[in-house]
C-alpha cells in the first residue's frame, strides 16, 4: 500500500467568487410555503424565499414564489441577481422557453429605478438578447445605449460578446473595432472614476482589451470567410494572452488556440491547427478540442492513429512539477523529490 501524506501549505488569500445566488436543488416536498411580508429586510426575505423555493416541484409554485419577491423587491440588490436567475434557470434551462425568459425581464427590469442598477440591467438585457439569438432587439439596445451615454471599454465589449452569441458577426465586427479604436490610456482612467490607476495596471487593462478585442476580430473575421486576416488578428491577440505553467491560455483567452486551430484548419494548414489545438486537447480533454484535433487530424493524412498521435504528443507539451519544499503537519520539511512514488496531498489554505 502506497504511503498518503498531506502537505499542508499556507499561501496568498484564495478568493472565491460566488454568484449573486446560491441556490440548492429542490427538495421533494410539494407546495411552496409562504411569501414573507413587505416589512423584513431584503437578505430575510430571499432567505425566506429560496427555502420555499427548495420545498417545491411544482412549476407555477417556483416561479409565482420569484414572482413575488420581486414584486416586493423591485429595485435593491437582490433585484438583477434574481432576475437572471429565473430567466438562466428556470425560463431557459428548465422551460426552454426564449420568448419568456426575454418577456419576464423586461417586464422586472422596467421596474428598476436606480441609475447604477439600469445600466447593470442594460447588460444583462445585451446577454440575455445574445443568448437568444435575438439580433434586432440586441442592435436596437446597443444603439439606444449609446445615445445615453458613451460606452465604457467594458459596455463595449459586452455588446462585442453579446454579437458574438447571437451570431451577429457584423455587430460584432464593428464593436471590435471602436474599442480598439477608443482603448487608450485615457479612457482607462475616465472608465475607473475615482479609483486611481497605476501605470501598471493601465498597461495590463490595455493589453486585455486589445488582446480580447483581437480574439472577437479573429471569429468574426473568419465567420465573415476572411480567414486571412482571422489568422493575423489571432496571431496578435497570442502575444498578448497570458499563459499558465502548462502555456494554455488563461482567462479571458481560453477559447483562443480553439479559434485560432479553425482558422489555420480553414487555410489548409491541418498540421498547424493539430500543434495549436494539442494543449487544450490533450492536457484539459476539452470536446470542442479533442473534436477539432480529430479533424485537423484527418484532414492532415497522417498515417499513425489519432490515440497514437496524442501518446507521442503528450510527453513534449506537459512539463514537470518544478521543485519545491513544504512542511507536513508534524513540522517536518519535505522536498518534492521525496515523496516519488508516494501519494500525496496538498493542502492550501489562507491564513487570516
Amino acid at each position: 500500500m502506497s504511503k498518503f501524506r498531506i502537505l499542508a501549505l499556507a499561501g496568498a488569500s484564495c478568493l472565491v467568487a460566488l454568484s449573486s445566488i446560491q441556490c440548492g436543488r429542490p427538495g421533494t416536498e410539494k407546495g411552496g410555503g409562504t411569501a414573507p411580508a413587505a416589512a423584513v429586510k431584503p437578505g430575510d426575505d430571499f432567505k425566506a424565499t429560496m427555502d420555499a423555493y427548495n420545498k417545491t416541484n411544482d412549476a407555477g409554485t417556483k416561479i409565482r414564489l420569484w414572482r413575488d419577491f420581486l414584486s416586493r423587491n423591485p429595485n435593491n440588490s437582490y433585484t438583477l441577481g434574481t432576475i437572471d436567475y429565473v430567466v438562466s434557470s428556470y425560463y431557459l434551462k428548465e422551460k426552454n422557453d426564449p420568448e419568456g425568459a426575454v418577456k419576464f425581464a423586461l417586464e422586472n427590469m422596467a421596474k428598476i429605478m436606480d441609475e447604477k442598477l439600469k445600466r447593470r440591467a442594460d447588460s444583462g438585457l445585451l446577454r440575455l438578447y445574445g443568448k437568444v439569438g435575438r439580433k434586432e432587439q440586441l442592435r436596437e439596445l446597443a444603439a439606444h445605449i449609446q445615445t445615453t451615454r458613451e460606452l465604457s471599454l467594458t459596455e463595449r465589449l459586452e455588446v462585442a460578446d453579446a454579437a458574438a452569441e447571437a451570431k451577429d458577426w457584423d455587430l460584432a465586427r464593428n464593436q471590435c473595432d471602436a474599442l480598439l479604436t477608443e482603448n487608450t490610456p485615457e479612457k482607462i482612467r475616465a472608465d475607473a472614476g475615482a479609483e486611481k490607476r497605476t501605470d501598471e495596471q493601465v498597461k495590463n487593462s490595455l493589453e486585455r482589451y486589445r488582446g480580447q478585442a483581437l480574439t472577437l476580430l479573429g471569429r468574426a473575421s473568419l465567420e465573415l470567410k476572411d480567414t486571412k486576416a482571422a489568422l493575423a488578428h489571432f496571431a496578435e491577440a497570442g502575444k498578448l494572452a497570458k499563459y499558465d505553467y502548462a502555456g494554455l491560455p488563461v482567462w479571458p483567452f481560453e477559447d483562443l488556440n480553439l479559434h485560432w486551430a479553425k482558422a489555420l484548419l480553414e487555410s489548409g494548414d491541418a498540421r498547424g491547427a493539430m500543434a495549436q489545438v494539442s494543449r487544450d486537447a490533450i492536457i484539459q480533454e476539452k470536446k470542442d478540442a479533442i473534436d477539432l484535433l480529430g479533424e485537423a487530424h484527418r484532414g492532415a493524412g497522417i498515417k499513425e492513429t489519432l490515440q497514437r498521435y496524442i501518446e507521442r504528443r503528450r510527453p513534449a507539451i506537459t512539463k514537470p512539477m518544478p521543485q519545491f519544499a513544504a512542511y507536513d503537519y508534524d513540522k517536518k520539511k519535505v522536498r518534492y523529490d521525496q515523496m516519488k512514488g508516494t501519494v500525496t496531498l496538498l493542502a492550501f489554505w489562507s491564513p487570516t
